[in-house]
């Protein structure tokens, strides 16, 4: 049995148009898509492309779910919603399928990506949350990822692809760079750990995870994800990068255990 829920917050700058960031929240499956921000200065607002993708990949997954008794082909999934994008616009894009028995598959495409955060009892006996599996950013040079849309050579084939499987108990992330560009893993796993030991809902979890990556991402002088990275890039950008946020989070309430995560 799972139990989800989304926290989808706006760049400060762009809530009266919703911001770019997308996502979608089936029974067994999750999206998120990050809106290209560089599309504005054209005038273009890359929104409208995620939310677009986001809705067309949902209703190919929900297609091919009620069709296959095997795994989803999420990458065929992905390209049909491509296909029938009308938007000019693009978006990076990152989705989960979790099949009954626990096993799930994922894919993504540019620097949104997943977390899955597992229960391990401390020497003090407390219970805390590890990082068991990660997705890692796709970027062709720094701060610009693959994409997906008008005029980008990016392809869903292109996308990294993952497999494994999920315990009870686990908790599943999809995250936009919003989040994990602002916050660090161990950052994330601290601040879980003492809400999920006292048995919150996904949404209160998301919720919390959102709002503590957008105020990072507002302090000037705080060392994150991405002042990390433009450090190592030969920039020198201190503090967190203002975005859009979007954080759906998954709990795992019950299922068989099966191996960890593994890259394909």
């Amino acid at each position: 049995r799972l139990e989800a829920a989304a926290a989808v917050m706006p760049h400060p700058d762009k809530e009266r148009t919703g911001g770019e960031d997308a996502m979608f929240k089936l029974t067994r499956s999750f999206g998120v898509f990050d809106g290209v921000g560089g599309w504005a200065d054209a005038g273009i607002d890359a929104g409208l492309y995620s939310r677009s993708l986001a809705e067309h990949t949902s209703a190919a997954l929900e297609r091919r779910i009620g069709k296959s008794a095997g795994p989803v082909d999420l990458v065929g999934a992905l390209r049909e919603g491509v296909h029938r994008v009308r938007h000019q616009g693009s978006c990076t894009a990152c989705i989960v399928h979790i099949a009954e028995d626990g096993k799930f598959s994922a894919l993504n495409v540019g620097d949104s990506g997943f977390r899955v955060l597992r229960a391990n009892r401390h020497v003090d006996g407390m219970l805390a949350l590890a990082l068991q599996s990660a997705s890692t950013q796709q970027q062709h040079y720094f701060n610009c990822p693959l994409q997906l849309g008008t005029g980008s050579r990016d392809l869903p084939e292109h996308g990294d692809r993952y497999s494994g499987a999920l315990h009870p108990g686990d908790i599943l992330l999809l995250a936009t760079d919003g989040c994990f560009d602002n916050l660090f893993d161990n950052e994330i796993t601290e601040l879980l750990a003492p809400e999920h030991r006292a048995g919150l809902p996904a949404a209160h979890l998301a919720t919390l995870l959102g709002r503590a990556a957008r105020a990072a991402s507002l302090q000037t002088t705080r060392r994150t994800p991405f002042s990390a990275s433009a450090r190592e890039h030969g920039y020198n950008f201190p503090g967190g990068k203002v975005d859009d946020v979007t954080v759906l989070c998954v709990r795992i309430l019950d299922g068989e255990e099966l191996p960890a995560p593994q890259m394909s």
